[in-house]
């Protein structure tokens, strides 16, 4: 009998004891609805718990103790993680150059940007490729620069035997020179050439040099006044869900640059007046291979089109070797091509997460466009474990082998997972894999409505909680992401990546679970009952209980000890945004060790908990580790909470970047003097914290 049998025999068999009881009683009734509906919901719940398999059993390697106030270190392979630099939000490939002893994989300049540091430029030294073909960098060498900090229109090229930084703008174009001796670039340009002909704002540009000339070919946005103007509790949608500003296209343009002279041969012209492709902050890269030519271009939502030379106003779609259509899967992405003696086939995409190679196969579609092979990360070694920017670590026994790994949403919309091969005290973490819902690697994505327009449309922002919710052995996942909605991946029980069923969304009262955006609910047993927290469309405390396998019952707000509600935004003046409200990452935890659950927060730098007046961290003014803790001061076992109090690290405030941090209590390290903390930050690594270096600042 097959399951969808089962389940028939046991609704006939309700109803018809159902029909049994109404003859008993000799009156005309009808079953309560909502009771049938329930008892449906728990006899499928039934039918989807699972009986684990054995899992396979990975060799053990010794690890790295965690060190306090640190992230997380990679360890397995020579510390292999895909490559990223200090507490940057963003890295772009800059440029590349072959280095004297390789022509395998070339050398990579790299500038790191946002997030909680300043910007910097970087030499990766190329060292080998894994099985895999992923090329692997060594330790990243500062390099000096004296550009404007905020200019991330930058391009290393080679000309005459020298390498020069090309800095562009509408305006102008700057050359300053290396000197390998210094690892540094020049305090002034050596050239500045003045320009004509850009109309509006550079995105991204590709230089090619041949002869005396350079080659310019230069991304910019068709000019459109992207964000309508509203008031910050007003949406960027009309009441058809129709966005309200305008979308941006590609303009390209071409021009030179006599390399004699120095200076622009003629006006910057459009190639082909607007191409049809949404552009954001995107990239353009040069494709040369025999007599074919063209550009490849990237915008800002993973989209990535090939250009023919011979017909520049026509787009071609891209594919793979395997069939799949190309998607970048870095956010702002910018393209660096690989010149190989004039051959600029593969190229890099880089940005907001992990960047990438694509080689090209050497063969192309009917319509003229290049087909890719499967693109391969980039990696560094002894780096630090990295899943991806805005991480949601949770710290978990997720392989059942009775050592903590770690689980982590990311802002693309993917969920990380990191084995541990070593112990609990000394991890032994590997570069990130991928979790998959029948057969496919898990991506959230908003698409079109996003709060803060279309052009987000590639972000997820999956916020996870790791929880067994229909308790059969084997932990599920629950998220929320840039959409509002609660979704379930309950765990087929059979593997490790490949673990996950479709998704079912949380219900209540037949709708969506409603709430804020971006928040990591909290979910806990007690007694018999299953409860989640989220933040609902106060921005407040929300305390749910689980019904059957996707539905959940009000239990109300939740309340601090006197009462009051506990909500989380600063006031919606000017210069506030209702992407501010929510984005909180909580998780009930018995930090106290009372046997109750406390609820830990992350939360962003201008959130304001519990009130919007004077909550905190915004209150404070100081930049700090943007994560607290609600003491449950329930005399019953409920859940009613003190004031929150601001974690320190060392009696003093840390700052991780301005987004929100995502906390998660563990037992990693040496946990004999109390449970430990990992906190996920903006740049998509792991913070670990010892309980003796932490102290809670009370502001009540």
């Amino acid at each position: 009998m097959d399951i969808m049998d089962n389940i028939a025999s046991k609704i006939i068999i309700f109803l018809s004891s159902a029909a049994i009881a109404v003859s008993c009683e000799d009156i005309v009734m009808q079953p309560d609805r909502q009771d049938y509906e329930e008892t449906v919901d728990e006899i499928i719940e039934d039918e989807e718990k699972v009986i684990p398999e054995p899992r396979k059993e990975y060799p053990k390697v010794d690890g790295i103790a965690p060190v306090s106030g640190e992230p997380l270190a990679a360890v397995l392979d020579g510390g292999l993680t895909p490559l990223s630099f200090g507490q940057s939000l963003r890295t772009y490939i800059a440029g590349c150059r072959f280095s004297e002893t390789s022509d395998e994989c070339p050398d990579l300049f790299c500038l790191s940007v946002g997030g909680a540091a300043e910007t910097a430029f970087y030499l990766c030294s190329y060292l080998h490729s894994t099985e895999d073909g992923s090329p692997v960098y060594g330790e990243p060498v500062p390099v000096a620069f004296h550009w404007d900090a905020d200019e991330t229109n930058v391009r290393v090229i080679g000309l005459d035997g020298k390498l020069y930084a090309v800095v562009l703008n509408r305006d102008r174009a700057d050359f300053y020179t290396w000197s390998e001796t210094e690892k540094a670039f020049s305090q002034s340009p050596e050239h500045s050439v003045a320009l004509s002909g850009i109309d509006y704002s550079v995105f991204g540009f590709e230089v090619g040099v041949s002869g005396n000339e350079a080659a310019f070919t230069v991304v910019c946005d068709d000019g459109s006044v992207y964000l309508p103007d509203v008031g910050a509790e007003e949406t960027l949608y009309d009441s058809a869900n129709i966005f309200l500003g305008n979308l941006p296209y590609t303009r390209m343009y071409a021009f030179t640059i006599d390399l004699g002279t120095w200076e622009q041969k003629e006006s910057a012209a459009p190639v082909s007046g607007e191409i049809e492709t949404l552009v954001g902050p995107s990239g353009v890269a040069d494709f040369r291979s025999g007599n074919v030519s063209g550009h490849i271009v990237a915008n800002c939502l993973g989209g990535i089109c090939y250009i023919d030379g011979t017909t520049p106003s026509v787009l071609s779609g891209m594919v793979l070797s395997s069939g799949e259509s190309i998607d970048n899967r870095c956010w702002l992405g910018n393209l660096v091509s690989v010149d190989r003696g004039g051959e600029c086939a593969d190229f890099f995409t880089s940005g907001e997460g992990i960047s990438y190679l694509y080689r090209f196969s050497g063969n192309f579609t009917a319509s003229g466009a290049p087909v890719y092979e499967t693109p391969v990360p980039v990696m560094m070694s002894s780096g630090d474990l990295f899943a991806g920017t805005f991480s949601v670590p949770n710290v978990v026994d997720w392989d059942l082998d009775n050592v903590l790994d770690i689980v982590a949403g990311t802002s693309d919309g993917r969920i990380a997972f990191f084995r541990n091969y070593g112990t609990n005290e000394a991890p032994a973490f590997g570069a990130p894999q991928y979790l998959k819902a029948n057969g496919r690697e898990v991506c959230v994505r908003s698409g079109y409505y996003e709060l803060n327009g279309p052009m987000n449309a590639a972000y997820g922002y999956v916020s996870p909680v790791v929880f067994d919710w229909n308790q059969d052995g084997v932990p599920d996942i629950l998220y929320s992401s840039n959409a509002t909605r609660i979704e379930l991946l309950l765990n087929n029980g059979r593997d490790d990546i490949d673990c996950l069923k479709a998704a079912k969304v949380i219900r209540l009262d037949g709708l969506d679970l409603w709430g804020r955006w971006k928040v990591r609910p909290a979910v806990t047993k007690a007694g018999e009952d299953i409860y989640i927290a989220i933040l609902d469309e106060d921005d407040a405390l929300h305390l749910y209980k689980k019904g059957s396998l996707t539905n959940v019952k009000n239990c109300g707000k939740i309340q601090l000890g006197d009462g009051m509600y506990i909500t989380g935004h600063r006031p919606l003046g000017p210069g506030a945004s209702a992407t501010e409200q929510g984005d909180a990452k909580l998780q009930f935890a018995d930090w106290d060790g009372d046997g109750d659950p406390d609820l830990l927060v992350g939360v962003t730098e201008v959130a304001s908990w519990p009130s919007e007046l004077d909550g905190i961290p915004y209150s404070l003014g100081t930049r700090n580790m943007q994560v607290m803790i609600l003491e449950n001061i329930s005399d019953d076992g409920g859940f009613v909470f003190d004031y929150p109090r601001l974690f320190q690290f060392h009696q003093g405030d840390i700052w991780l970047g301005p987004g929100a941090k995502a906390p998660a209590m563990c037992e990693l390290g040496d946990s004999k003097r109390g449970t430990n903390m990992v906190v996920g930050a903006d740049d998509g690594k792991f913070y670990f914290f010892a309980r003796h270096d932490l102290s809670e600042k009370r502001i009540w």
